[in-house]
């Protein structure tokens, strides 16, 4: 008998079969009594929002820790919680904190997230609370001490780095003492070592892992509730981890680096329609023929993490697995770049051989070359349609409705577009009366229109934004791209959202019924 032939890898059909409609919102923009929206109440009203009204979904920017610029796609760790989106009130009524901690923070604005005064009140809190928790003799507590062994892979590096910043007074990694730099493999004997040399790292280090336990706490039941109203949340990650991160601090390995560990290339996009100079994100690059030798490992755990934490991952800049815009990293813009080739269908093949059941939405926006179209078609991954792009004065531009694909997910606008009537108020004459055309609209309500008009379309998925919900113009952006201040800031009112509540959501769950879209929920 000859050998047995070896199975063929391959990507699964589509997971996107039914007609549904969520809602973004990132968890920053939900109302709070501490300064930036968080897994308390408001979240949990937004789930019975978005559950009354016919929603399915609910889908927010990256949950990582963010540093400089505050940006969720550039995070200090791929694979931790943001501590900003901790509950204060959980830890009040677990004895944690008082009621007056609380004060600080109250006075902060409810009408956008000052990250400046955030990060100068918050920290403290949650120091507050470790040192109440260690009084209280919890450290050794078995669910404590289970939650750190089940997150051995991640949660040491994550904390050790987070204690070394917080060390040497928040600088990024490339500016501590030249011994901490570049660790290369981050052991446990290295991490013990380090520790046992400075008792007041180690309170960090301990501080930090107390910190994700809570924020890991949280975050499961938040998902649980979620479940129990028929809501499924969909998560982001972008491609490529920070360069100030724990991720390329303690994984080098796996990134392109020189023989000093720093970055050879770094990541961005060439110059476009859109931008002269292209766009440079300087993010480190992966090293992929190192990580296929290592079978994927680190992207299998940072996938089972995702699937841990969300019902559907969002992948940001899908192209880049086909290939990816490579720029020398002293680069002032990104003109000077070229594209080289990233691990291809091969790499989901693998991936999805590990975890069949893992649904994923690839963002694969930008100017497309035949060969990324291949790659998408080839994954079955749903892909990104948006209304705000459609309007070119083609009528066979793929973002028109009438040319919507099933197998894919539709939005008005991303976080990083203006609000729909931010959006049609910069358009000219010419254009806006296109867009009232097409639309058979007035032009005085263009985002419920055009609403009304998503519900009907062949995408599968439909993800509306709160702000356009709400009719908001340019003031509500969340983000504009190659801007490096002003961004993802914006918060709802609690009133204003209280407002919808009462008026819309019978509308929005008559739409949901109407198009197809309703969930068992419903």
């Amino acid at each position: 008998m000859g050998m047995a032939r070896a199975k063929k890898l391959q990507c699964p059909e589509t997971w996107l079969r039914e007609r549904a409609v969520g809602a973004f919102l990132h968890i920053s923009s939900l109302p709070s009594r501490q300064g930036i929206g968080c897994l308390g109440k408001e979240a949990r009203e937004w789930i019975d929002f978005l559950s009354e009204s016919g929603f399915r979904y609910w889908q927010f920017c990256p949950i990582g820790p963010t540093g400089f610029g505050d940006s969720p796609y550039q995070t200090f760790s791929s694979l931790a919680g943001n501590p900003y989106f901790i509950d204060l009130d959980d830890l009040i009524q677990r004895g944690y904190l008082q009621d007056e901690d609380m004060h600080p923070l109250e006075t902060l604005s409810a009408e956008y997230v000052d990250y400046g005064k955030l990060y100068a009140e918050f920290p403290s809190k949650l120091e507050k609370a470790f040192r109440r928790f260690l009084e209280l003799k919890h450290d050794e507590s078995s669910e404590f001490s289970g939650f750190c062994e089940k997150e051995s892979f991640w949660l040491p590096i994550y904390s050790l780095f987070m204690a070394l910043k917080e060390l040497f007074n928040g600088q990024s990694f490339a500016r501590w003492p030249e011994h901490f730099q570049n660790p290369g493999k981050v052991t446990d004997s290295f991490i013990k070592t380090i520790l046992n040399e400075n008792q007041d790292l180690h309170f960090l280090y301990k501080k930090h892992r107390f910190i994700q336990f809570i924020f890991h706490q949280q975050w499961l039941h938040l998902r649980q509730y979620a479940h129990s109203k028929g809501i499924s949340l969909i998560g982001d990650i972008p491609i490529f981890p920070g360069m100030d991160s724990a991720d390329f601090w303690g994984y080098r390995s796996i990134f392109q680096t020189d023989e000093n560990g720093k970055a050879q290339w770094v990541a961005g996009v060439p110059p476009d329609a859109f931008s002269k100079e292209g766009q440079l994100w300087g993010n480190p690059l992966f090293d992929w023929e190192a990580l296929q030798k290592e079978h994927y490992s680190w992207w299998l755990q940072r996938f089972r993490q995702a699937q841990r934490f969300f019902d559907v991952v969002r992948i940001d800049h899908f192209r880049g697995f086909y290939d990816y815009w490579a720029i020398p990293p002293r680069s002032l813009d990104a003109r000077k770049g070229r594209w080289r080739k990233g691990p291809g269908i091969r790499f989901f093949q693998e991936i999805f051989q590990e975890m069949a059941d893992l649904k994923c939405i690839a963002e694969d926006l930008g100017m497309l070359s035949p060969g990324v179209h291949h790659f998408i078609k080839a994954s079955h991954l749903p892909g990104m349609n948006i209304l705000q792009f459609a309007f070119d004065g083609h009528p066979q531009n793929i973002y028109l409705p009438h040319m919507h694909e099933k197998n894919s997910v539709l939005y008005l606008g991303t976080h990083d577009n203006d609000t729909t009537h931010g959006w049609y108020a910069s358009l000219s004459a010419e254009k806006q009366d296109y867009v009232r055309r097409y639309f058979r609209s007035d032009g005085s309500s263009i985002a419920w229109d055009m609403i009304r008009w998503a519900y009907a379309s062949p995408c599968r998925l439909l993800i509306l934004s709160l702000q356009d919900l709400l009719s908001l113009g340019s003031e509500a952006r969340l983000n504009t791209p190659s801007t490096r201040s002003g961004n993802w800031t914006w918060r709802c009112q609690s009133e204003v959202f209280w407002k919808l509540r009462d008026h819309s959501g019978n509308y929005l769950q008559e739409l949901a019924h109407l198009y197809g879209r309703i969930g068992e929920n419903g």
